[in-house]
């Protein structure tokens, strides 16, 4: 059943109606796909693509089915031909990983309506993905949207890659090095640039005329705990070892009798270890996509069920933060608290049993899950963490979950508010070959 729109989804609704060219800039999890479903829906258009992470890719199925809509999600993982025999009239919505140019050219289909989502990914102009939808013949498409929770992370420049997607005459300048040369300033070391008088005139009006723009704090969802799920793909290698651990219980030259065991090696091999060694960054690749773009300038906790995740997260952002878990002393977490409290500290790695109890950590409105908890109190009480009776703003709660994994069973008992042995039996039970 489509869901009723909240009021900052009718106004971005309204905003796009009448234009068959935008940005949607919302905030994450206010409701950007439901928003530019219902755009779409009501522009009539009958063949239309998606272009998005792999990790987002799910949101956008459970949305479209939401609303009956009748969708193929077309990734890089078959072979060329049979990549190219999903094309076709039949569906009104294709659904495509942003990777997928590199094995198939799908610009030839004379889309309707085309939407790039996490936007960012196009606004770097060396990068193979923005010359591929620079190409001159994305511009005959009638409709286009872009999608982003942060569209410039880095600095203003990086819109201009995103607009001239949109409209190549949207800002006029001949390409992205005509626009930094006149908008823009280096600063003393020459990396950076600070956008000129000019630069800022041009495009606030660019952006007024076709962007909407809306943040959490702003909609009105106080205390409100919002969900986010980012799904990672296992790397062949990875998942062959996850197939063992499944078919002969058996972990390189380890093996057990155990399904406790068992459960643990499958845990590790989901976040990209085996026997506590680091073996893959694929799910530290999505967490950094992540603090790297949506969640740059957000305070943000980064929940890990085991230390050595904390300490290779940890690693991975050392600057401004700081990590929590068993063997930290008392002072010193009391210390890095008063630190993130105070807004000196930007982020916190932490095991959930060690802050779960009796900390105000309200200032945070985002938190990631990298590995869940189990059981559902310790869940609730991590989540609780960052609401408080007097805060205006909602709650984001990332869970990064590796696809068809012990994440997604994990995840699924929570929903379903399972004991842990409840969750355990029902896993166990799947295992089984008959």
């Amino acid at each position: 059943m489509p869901k009723i729109l909240k009021d900052h989804q009718k106004s971005a609704l309204r905003f796009f109606l009448p234009r068959s060219i935008a940005a949607n800039y919302m905030e994450m999890r206010l409701g950007k796909s439901v928003v530019t479903i219902r755009k779409v829906l009501l522009s009539g258009s009958k063949l239309n693509l998606v272009v998005a992470p792999y990790s987002a890719i799910p949101d956008w199925e459970d949305e479209l089915r939401d609303m009956d809509q009748d969708f193929i999600t077309v990734t890089g993982d078959k072979p060329i031909d049979k990549i190219l025999e999903e094309f076709n009239e039949e569906h009104k919505w294709y659904l495509v990983n942003k990777e997928l140019h590199r094995k198939v050219d799908f610009s030839s289909i004379a889309w309707k309506f085309v939407i790039v989502d996490e936007s960012t990914t196009i606004s770097n102009p060396r990068a193979d993905i923005t010359k591929y939808f620079m190409q001159p013949v994305w511009q005959l498409v009638p409709n286009k949207m872009v999608l982003s929770g942060n569209p410039a992370p880095e600095e203003d420049l990086q819109y201009y890659c995103q607009l001239y997607f949109l409209n190549k005459n949207i800002l006029p300048f001949k390409n992205y090095w005509d626009f930094r040369m006149q908008c823009f300033v280096p600063n003393t070391f020459g990396f950076d640039y600070k956008m000129n008088q000019l630069g800022t005139e041009l495009l606030s009006s660019v952006l007024a005329q076709n962007a909407f723009f809306f943040k959490r704090k702003d909609a009105n969802l106080g205390g409100i705990k919002i969900h986010e799920r980012r799904y990672c793909k296992m790397p062949e290698e990875v998942r062959e070892r996850y197939d063992q651990v499944i078919n002969t219980f058996t972990l390189e030259e380890k093996r057990t009798i155990y399904a406790t065991q068992k459960f643990l090696w499958l845990r590790q091999l989901a976040s990209g270890f085996s026997d506590k060694r680091f073996i893959d960054r694929f799910k530290t690749l999505e967490l950094q996509a992540l603090m790297h773009s949506e969640l740059k300038n957000d305070q943000v906790i980064i929940w890990c069920a085991y230390t050595w995740e904390v300490d290779t997260v940890y690693s991975t952002f050392v600057k401004n933060s700081s990590r929590i878990y068993g063997a930290t002393p008392h002072d010193e977490r009391m210390e890095i608290i008063a630190r993130f409290r105070s807004g000196a500290l930007q982020n916190i790695v932490a095991q959930p049993e060690t802050l779960k109890w009796g900390k105000d950590l309200h200032v945070c409105d985002t938190m990631v899950v990298f590995s869940s908890p189990l059981g559902g109190e310790t869940r609730s009480q991590i989540e609780d963490r960052g609401i408080h009776m007097e805060k205006t703003e909602s709650s984001l709660i990332i869970d990064l979950l590796t696809y068809d994994s012990i994440d997604e069973d994990i995840y699924e008992s929570l929903i379903r508010k399972e004991s842990r042995s409840s969750m355990m039996q029902r896993i166990v039970r799947r295992w089984e070959p008959f």
